[in-house]
């Protein structure tokens, strides 16, 4: 091993809290590095819906009991019109707004032909 491999493995080693020195200012580093942690562990959380944890909650029981009322949602017969009824309204909705921006500008050059 290189000095300078053990430079990097005490480096490493410190960045991820797991070697302490006993140099002056040693806890602010400690703290701040774990009120950074605590906020991106938060942050993460709250960015993802499906971490959603309830302790004493297991939601296998409750979702068995729904299945019978909202499994055919997912079922190839009711995911495939869904689909192409969102394919039809974004492609609808792209063509009337072209067709709004090229009619006010085309509106707006006939008045101008009109003054």
């Amino acid at each position: 091993m290189t000095v300078a491999d053990v430079q990097t493995l005490v480096m490493d080693l410190h960045e991820k809290g797991l070697l302490i020195t006993e140099r002056a200012g040693q806890g602010i580093s400690l703290l701040n590095s774990r009120r950074e942690r605590r906020v991106k562990e938060w942050r993460q959380k709250l960015l993802n819906p499906m971490y959603l944890r309830l302790p004493g909650w297991d939601p296998d029981g409750t979702l068995a009991r729904m299945e019978p009322y909202v499994g055919w949602f997912f079922r190839w017969w009711a995911v495939l019109p869904t689909f192409v009824f969102v394919l039809f309204a974004y492609l609808f909705s792209r063509r009337g707004s072209m067709n709004c921006i090229v009619g006010y500008r085309s509106s707006s050059s006939s008045l101008a032909g009109r003054i």
